[in-house]
């Protein structure tokens, strides 16, 4: 819940930031493609193990 109030604080400033500087949307769509790709990185990046 800390991660979901955290990034809906910073991540549409960070995407109207890259909006103006890309001068179009794709800055935008480049913020939410970075999210999800970290998303999907944390999703794969250890198997989980049985003890």
């Amino acid at each position: 819940m800390i991660m979901g109030v955290s990034g809906g604080a910073v991540i549409p400033p960070l995407m109207g930031i890259a909006c103006d500087a890309a001068g179009s949307q794709a800055g935008s769509v480049a913020v939410i493609l970075g999210c999800s790709f970290y998303l999907l990185f944390c999703a794969f990046r250890s198997p989980v193990t049985e003890s």
